[in-house]
This record gives structure tokens, sequence and C-alpha cells, in this order.
């Protein structure tokens, strides 16, 4: 099961984020091996898109072959993450500091395989992330200098999947966090008068949703995600074990829309 909720280096640590290579994935849907239906194949990349993420690893298993797909149609893509990562992992010797070295690091590896366009990371600390003003604040102070048409972020609703996987505390805070500041707080001219210029998004894609509805194709960039998510695995992770877990899973969603390959996502049309 694609998963971001432990994160960190080691075989079984992997496990944790990548999952088997089946049709249940538990940090996303389990995609039915048929159309869905009313289900959306989004066609035109957005010219400025936003992620907007509770750890490092998490853009890479949600979206990572969307991101990559946009990049490479000349969208531009930025990356906000609420945390640096440092309570990921099974080492209880490791300090902070390394931790938190060694996530930037797979994260800049990870961003020029997907051809981001900037990455900020911010210092909410990890676990303890929560849905306040100061993180809403941020967020619109990202939304209004980017001025994305797309934002893409955890689907705070989707909190149990099967009998596998329950979502991250943070993802749902940060979830929350998205939905509450992508409207008004971001376009209304008399929110947050000293975050710069209002500015309203045309579209939401939640991620990790139980209830997709449009779909990325993402055909030339598998590989490349695969390649992301291997340096978040860690060194003594199965490279091709991973490799594998990723293309079933965008297999699988492919199906839901009659393509090889897709990612997955609950829309909302905001504009």
């Amino acid at each position: 099961m694609l998963t971001c909720g432990q994160r960190c280096s080691g075989h079984r640590q992997a496990e944790e984020v990548v999952g088997e290579p089946t049709r249940s994935c538990g940090h996303g849907p389990t995609v039915p091996s048929a159309l869905v239906a009313d289900a959306a194949l989004i066609v035109d990349a957005p010219a400025v898109a936003l992620a907007i993420f509770a750890h490092p690893d998490c853009p890479i298993v949600n979206c990572g072959g969307a991101l990559a797909a946009w990049s490479r149609d000349g969208t531009a893509v930025h990356l906000l993450v609420v945390t640096k990562g440092e309570r990921g992992g099974e080492d209880g010797e490791a300090s902070d500091d390394d931790i938190t070295e060694a996530r930037a690091r797979h994260l800049e590896a990870s961003a020029g395989l997907l051809g981001l366009s900037s990455v900020e990371v911010l210092d909410f600390p990890d676990g303890e992330v929560v849905n306040n003003m100061e993180l809403r604040r941020a967020i619109v102070a990202r939304v209004r200098a980017h001025r994305p048409e797309a934002v893409l972020f955890h689907d705070p609703t989707a909190v149990i999947y099967g009998d596998r996987y329950v979502s991250h505390p943070d993802h749902r805070a940060v979830g929350w966090a998205c939905l509450d500041a992508i409207g008004a707080p971001s376009s209304g001219p008399r929110y947050h008068r000293d975050l710069g210029e209002p500015h309203a998004i045309s579209d939401a894609y939640l991620c990790g949703s139980l209830e997709p509805d449009a779909f990325v194709l993402i055909d030339a960039v598998v590989e490349a995600k695969a390649a992301a998510l291997r340096h978040h695995a860690g060194e003594a992770a199965d490279a091709q074990w991973i490799t594998e877990a990723v293309r079933a899973r965008a297999e699988d969603a492919g199906e839901a829309v009659g393509v090889a390959n897709a990612e997955g996502f609950r829309r909302l049309r905001l504009g």
C-alpha cells in the first residue's frame, strides 16, 4: 500500500512507504478494475500548480506522476511542505538534525526528477501539525505569491482505508487547513491584507481520496515517479519492488478512465 505515514530508510520502512503492489493501496483509494462512472480525464495542464503536503515524501506518493507530467507540459509546479519530517523512521538514536538533513537531500533529489519549479519547507513540528491561523496564513501567503490555477493537497475526509491504514493526523490537519485557506481567505480582498494581492484558485485536487473522480495521465512519467520515491525509501529498499508497486497503482488508476497509467483525485471546481 502506498503510504507516507511512516517515513525514512530501510527495507521494512520501504514496505510501509510503498506497500504491496496490489489493487489495495493504503494511502489512496482502492481503484476498481473498471471504468469509474462520471470520471474525468484531465487533459489540459494548468499554467501554475501549487502542491501542499505535510511531509517531504507525501507529494511523491500522492501526486508525483501528475506533478511530473504537468511540469513536462510546461506547468510551473511549486511545492510547499509543512514539516521537515524529523519524526520519520525507526532509528530512535538518530538526531532530529540528522533526519532533517537526510529528508532535505531526498526531497531535493526527487524534486529534480519531477521537474519542480520551486520547493519550500516550513518548520511546523512533525507529528504536531494543527489547523490553526498560523498554518492557514502560511498557505494563503503562498497561494497569493505563486498564484496557481490548481492546488493539490491531502484529502482530509479520507481517514480509514480498509483495514490496513489510518491517515496520519498531520495529513488531515494540512488538508483541512488547505480547504479553509484556499477559498475566500485567499481570494477575498478584505482577508489578510498584509499577505499580498488576492488570488482565486480554479481547481483543487484532493489526494488520497476515497472518492476519486478526476484522473491525470502519467504514462510518460511513471518511471520518474518511481525513481523519485526510491530516494525517500532509503538505500536498503528493494528498488525493483518499489518500481513494481508504483506501476501497479498507476495501472489500477488508469483502468478507471480507460488509459494505461494515471493518478486519481477528488476534484473541486472553485472558479
